[in-house]
């Protein structure tokens, strides 16, 4: 708990250090990326890679206890 209020507290002031010009292309690139894939799109992709980290074995293991 501690730790992630350091991490955050750490990645905030580092932000702030960070040239306008810098934050601003981090952002709107970020945002044009979120918004260009629909968001079913990303649920999609979110099922895809749980599948394809192993999801699926997971899933039938706990089905298959109860």
């Amino acid at each position: 708990s501690e730790i992630a209020v350091a991490f955050a507290d750490g990645a905030m002031e580092g932000l702030a250090d960070m040239p306008r010009a810098v934050r601003e292309s981090l952002g709107t690139g970020t945002a044009w990326t979120l918004s260009f894939v629909p968001w079913w799109g990303w649920l999609v992709l979110a099922g895809g890679g749980f599948l394809w980290l192993g999801g699926g074995e997971m899933l039938r293991g706990i089905l298959a206890r109860k």
